[in-house]
C-alpha cells in the first residue's frame, strides 16, 4: 500500500522557502558627503544609497544624535538601471536619502556609522569624515564668488531651518487612525463594509500601512485603496482636523456571535520633508453576528445572503437539432457573491446541458452584476415546455427569505444540418460547447451524397491539384513579405488547437485542463510578442513586462498559472467547482492579450 508523508512535505517547502531567502541578493549600502571640506557657514549633504532588485522596501534611515551637526532636511529620489548581459535582461533599484547638515564647530568632524533594519535585516553605514574650516566660505574664489550651498547672503538655494536647529523638536498635534463599520449587527454571510481613515491635526507627508490583523470569523476582500492621501478638513471632536481615505475593507461574517474587524498598523511620516516617523494602529472594533433564522428556510437554500435583483431572458424559442439554446439569469445587487454557487438548470431528458457560463463584474466580491448563461442543445426535432429555473436567498433589509421562479418557456425544434454544427464550432466571439454530430434521422432535410461515387471522386481530385500546392504558396509568400503576420497566424492556429483540448478537458472535469490551457497560453504569447521558447514562464513574464505590456493583465495572468500550478502539483490543489470560473478566467485573459497590440519590427530583436 502506498504511503503519504504530509510532515516531510511541509518540512520541504519550509526549507525550499528558507533556501529562497538565503539566496535573495542582499542590499548595498553606499554613504558618503559632499564637498568633504566646509566653511563653518556652509551646508554639506550627507546621502545613503541603498541598491537593490527591482520590488525592495526601504523607509529613511533614522540619523543617530550628531554631536557635530544640526540637521536641516531631508529629501529621497529613486533610480533603476538597466542591463542586458549575454541576453539576459536585469534591472536594480537605487534609493537615495540625502540629509542636508550644518556643522556646530570647526576642525575634523565626523558623521558616525549606524546601523538600522529593512525587511527584517541589519544594514549598517560607515564613517563619514568632513574638514570644516575656520572661514565663512571655504569655497570662496579671488573673485569672491561663494559657494551655493553656503549659508550666507541673498542666496536662493539656502533654506532657513524649520525648527530652528533644534534636533529635539516634534510637530505637536493629535493623530489617530479610525475604523468605521457601516453597521454593527449583520447576518452571518451578510455582507459589511469597513472604512479605515486617518484624522490628524499634524503635518503628515506620507502614510505607509505595515500589516494588517485579523482575528478569525470573516472572510476579508479590499474594497476600496487609493494610491496617495487626499486630505479634507472636516470637525472632529469638536476640533478642526484633516482626514483622508486609507482603505475599505469587505467583510463576509462565517459565523455568529462577535468578532474583533482587522487592526490596521501604519508607519506614518511627519513634517514637510518626513524628518519624523510615528506608528499608528487603529482602536480594537468589534460587531454582532445574527445567525440566519431557521422560519421560512428554503429547504434547498443556496447561501445567498443580500438584496439581490433577478432577471431572465430566452434568445429565442425556434431552433434546429444541434443547435445552442441561450437561456440567460442575470443576478445584480449587493451581497456575498463569491459565497453562493450558480442555480441548477433542471435536467432534461431530450436536451443536452453544458455547464453554465458566468460573467462577472463585481467589486471585491460584492457589489455588481452576476450573468449566468445556460446552454441547451436538443437532441431531436419537436416541441417542447422547458421548466423554469429556481434561485433563493435571505434579504438582510426586510428579515426574510426570497425566492425567484421563472416561468415555464415552450420552444419548436426544427430537423438541423451540418451548417448548424458548424456554427456552433466554429465561434470566434467566446469559446463555447462544442456540439457533437447528432444522429443521421435528425438531417431530413439533407441530401445525402455521401454514397455518390462522383462526389468522392471531385472532392479528391480538387483537393489533389489545388489545396496542397496553394497552401505551400500562401505559407511561402506570406514569410517572406510579411514575417510577423505569419507568427501572428501560426500563434492563432496554436492558440485556437489547444485552448479547444482544454475546453473539452474543462467540460469533462478533468485535470488535464490546466496543462493545455498553460502550454497553449505561453506558446501563443511566446509567438505573439516575439519571446524565445527556450525561455522559462518566469523568464516570459518577465519578458512581457519589458514589452509594456498592462501590468494588471500580467498580474492576472500569473495568477492563473500559480493557480494551474496548485491544481496541478499540490495536493489537495484539484477542485472539480472551481474549474467553471479557472475555464471563464481563461477566456477573459486570452480576449485581454487579443487585444494588446503585438510588438513594433525589430523592437527586441529576431527570435
Amino acid at each position: 500500500m502506498k504511503r503519504s508523508y504530509p510532515g516531510a512535505f511541509i518540512l520541504l517547502l519550509i526549507f525550499l522557502t528558507g533556501l529562497e531567502l538565503l539566496c535573495a541578493a542582499p542590499l548595498k549600502i553606499n554613504t558618503y558627503a559632499e564637498p568633504s571640506t566646509i566653511g563653518r557657514d556652509e551646508q554639506l549633504t550627507y546621502t545613503i544609497e541603498i541598491t537593490g532588485e527591482r520590488g525592495f522596501k526601504a523607509l529613511a534611515p533614522k540619523l543617530p544624535s550628531l554631536e557635530d551637526f544640526s540637521l536641516i532636511n531631508m529629501m529621497t529620489s529613486t533610480a533603476s538601471n538597466f542591463s542586458i548581459i549575454n541576453g539576459n535582461v536585469s534591472e536594480s533599484v537605487t534609493k537615495s536619502f540625502t540629509y542636508r547638515l550644518l556643522p556646530k564647530r570647526t576642525g575634523n568632524l565626523r558623521i558616525p556609522a549606524f546601523s538600522f533594519e529593512i525587511g527584517g535585516q541589519m544594514y549598517s553605514t560607515q564613517q563619514v569624515n568632513v574638514r570644516v574650516l575656520d572661514l565663512p566660505r571655504a569655497g570662496t574664489s579671488p573673485q569672491g564668488k561663494a559657494n551655493p550651498y553656503s549659508r550666507g547672503g541673498n542666496n536662493p538655494l539656502y533654506m532657513q531651518d524649520p525648527f530652528d536647529f533644534n534636533p529635539g523638536f516634534e510637530p505637536i498635534g493629535d493623530m489617530e487612525i479610525v475604523a468605521t463599520p457601516e453597521k454593527r449587527s449583520v447576518f452571518v454571510g451578510e455582507p459589511l463594509l469597513v472604512t479605515y481613515r486617518l484624522y490628524t491635526s499634524k503635518p503628515v507627508s506620507s502614510l505607509e500601512i505595515n500589516d494588517e490583523k485579523d482575528f478569525g470569523g470573516y472572510g476579508k476582500e479590499v474594497y476600496n485603496e487609493p494610491n496617495r492621501l487626499n486630505f479634507e478638513s472636516v470637525t472632529y471632536k469638536n476640533q478642526r482636523y484633516r482626514t483622508a481615505l486609507l482603505k475599505v475593507a469587505a467583510i463576509l461574517p462565517n459565523r455568529a456571535g462577535t468578532i474583533q474587524l482587522p487592526q490596521v498598523t501604519a508607519t506614518v511620516q511627519l513634517g514637510a520633508m518626513g524628518l519624523f516617523t510615528e506608528s499608528l494602529k487603529n482602536a480594537p472594533v468589534s460587531i454582532t453576528v445574527n445567525p440566519l433564522p431557521e422560519a421560512g428556510k428554503p429547504r434547498d437554500f443556496s447561501g445567498a445572503v443580500g438584496s439581490f435583483q433577478v432577471k431572465e431572458s430566452l434568445k429565442k424559442s425556434n431552433i434546429r437539432v444541434g443547435e445552442a439554446l441561450e437561456y440567460t439569469i442575470i443576478l445584480s445587487g449587493k451581497g456575498n457573491f463569491n459565497q453562493f454557487s450558480n442555480p441548477p438548470y433542471p435536467e432534461q431528458q431530450d436536451f443536452r446541458i453544458a455547464s453554465p457560463l458566468t460573467q462577472n463584474r463585481i467589486q471585491a466580491g460584492v457589489n455588481g452584476t452576476r450573468t449566468i448563461t445556460y446552454l441547451l442543445i436538443p437532441k431531436r426535432e419537436g416541441t417542447y415546455t422547458l421548466p423554469g429555473i429556481s434561485f433563493n436567498w435571505f434579504d438582510p433589509l426586510s428579515g426574510r427569505y426570497h425566492t425567484f421562479q421563472s416561468q415555464p418557456r415552450s420552444i419548436s425544434v426544427k430537423p438541423g444540418n451540418v451548417i448548424t454544427y458548424l456554427s456552433n464550432v466554429f465561434q470566434r466571439d467566446s469559446i463555447k460547447q462544442l456540439t457533437p454530430f447528432n444522429p443521421q434521422e435528425s438531417y431530413k432535410s439533407d441530401v445525402i451524397l455521401l454514397n455518390r461515387v462522383w462526389y468522392w471522386l471531385l472532392i479528391v481530385l480538387i483537393v489533389l491539384s489545388i489545396l496542397p500546392s496553394w497552401l505551400l504558396t500562401r505559407t511561402r509568400k506570406l514569410k517572406d513579405t510579411d514575417p510577423e503576420a505569419a507568427a501572428r497566424r501560426s500563434s492563432d492556429k496554436v492558440l485556437k488547437k489547444y485552448m479547444r483540448e482544454a475546453e473539452l478537458a474543462a467540460l469533462a472535469y478533468s485535470q488535464e485542463f490546466y496543462p493545455k490551457a498553460e502550454q497553449g497560453l505561453m506558446r501563443y504569447l511566446s509567438d505573439k510578442f516575439r519571446i524565445q521558447h527556450r525561455y522559462s514562464t518566469n523568464e516570459k513574464l518577465y519578458q512581457l513586462r519589458l514589452k509594456g505590456l498592462d501590468n494588471e493583465l500580467i498580474s492576472k495572468l500569473e495568477s492563473f498559472l500559480k493557480r494551474a500550478q496548485e491544481a496541478r502539483f499540490m495536493p489537495g490543489g484539484f477542485d472539480r467547482a472551481a474549474l467553471d470560473v479557472d475555464l471563464e478566467t481563461l477566456k477573459q485573459i486570452i480576449s485581454a492579450f487579443i487585444r494588446q497590440p503585438a510588438p513594433s519590427k525589430g523592437k527586441f530583436g529576431r527570435l
